[in-house]
């Protein structure tokens, strides 16, 4: 049985990495545990952190990433309810209103699941009522979605090989 915990943490440092899953698995750790190959999970303080509470660590292959996805497939289950308004793609979610009340009112619908689902949002990720967003390599808002000039530019003056 699999279950997915997706928790902010300050750094990504092993020493704070490390105190993570001491507070996930406040109940007793798992008998394996999936991780990436981010060098802060292979770093000696996690090896010993697994082999001490007797969790057999798993690590993802570039040819066989299995944890990629879980995290927005999370956030896209948050959704049901709001998509006539909200969008989720990868670990991001867009909300696009008329105006702004109605941007208040579909931005509180949205929090509210989050925190419902009890998740928490990066403050320094968001951005709040604005009337457009870099998205995808495009500019989207006011009814309009436009390439980003910089990046046609820099594709252009790409030197040949």
């Amino acid at each position: 049985m699999w279950y997915l915990e997706a928790i902010a943490l300050a750094s990504t440092e092993a020493p704070v990495i490390v105190d993570a899953p001491t507070k996930i698995f406040q109940l007793g750790f798992p008998s394996e545990i999936l991780t990436d190959r981010g060098g802060n999970f292979l770093a000696e303080v996690m090896k010993c952190l697994w082999d001490c509470c007797g969790v057999k660590h798993l690590k993802t292959t570039a040819y066989r990433p299995q944890t990629n996805g879980l995290v927005a497939r999370l956030i896209k289950n948050l959704l049901p309810g709001v998509e006539q308004f909200a969008v989720a793609y990868t670990n991001n979610i867009t909300i696009f209103s008329q105006d702004f009340e109605s941007h208040l009112i579909h931005l509180t619908a949205v929090l509210d699941k989050i925190k419902r689902a009890e998740l928490t949002v990066k403050a320094k990720k968001c951005q709040l009522a604005s009337s457009e967003v870099a998205y995808l390599g495009h500019r989207v808002g006011g009814g309009t979605i436009a390439p980003m000039w910089e990046k046609i530019e820099a594709i252009r003056d790409w030197s040949l090989p």
